[in-house]
């Protein structure tokens, strides 16, 4: 009888963490605007990832937000917001128009610092790893998109510029 109610204790111990390990999924925000504030508050980046619902690379990718490795490294270094493509609101398409916003498809990776200002993008495959260097790469504001212009003028026509 005791050796059962040890097992049982195991065991529910067990399926709690295993519980607690699946339920960590990258935490999206609701509302652009109130993200975008939120963002600015917090001096962290927006990472808004940009998919369609039918678009089975975005639905490959939104199976890894809920991977420890990404959720992990997501909520504590962006603010992170998505828009489906499908149900654009208005308060999203406003925001799309004037950022100045002309995605080439999806999935797009943005990211924007809390004035709203594009400093990286990506086009993700549907990789743990290249979701989470995406992720670096937009932190390291040497290698993020923002950063290929002032290189350029400053005379750097290395390849990693010029491809960046």
């Amino acid at each position: 009888m005791r050796f059962m109610k040890r097992f049982s204790v195991v065991l529910l111990i067990q399926f709690c963490l295993i519980l607690s390990v699946c339920a960590q999924r990258v935490n999206f925000e609701t509302n652009i605007d109130s993200a975008f504030l939120k963002a600015k508050q917090e001096n962290k980046i927006l990472f808004l990832d940009y998919y369609s619902q039918t678009c089975h690379i975005c639905q490959a990718i939104s199976i890894h937000f809920a991977n420890p490795a990404v959720s992990n490294f997501y909520n504590p270094n962006f603010i992170n917001y998505k828009i489906n493509v499908d149900q654009i609101s208005d308060q999203e398409q406003n925001f799309i128009n004037q950022a100045g916003l002309k995605p080439p498809g999806v999935p797009v990776f943005f990211f924007f610092n809390g004035e709203k200002k594009l400093v990286h993008f990506a086009v993700p495959p549907a990789e743990v790893k290249a979701i989470v260097d995406i992720g670096h790469t937009a932190l390291d504001s040497n290698m993020r998109v923002e950063s290929v212009e002032r290189k350029y003028k400053s005379g750097n026509r290395s390849i990693n510029t010029l491809v960046a």
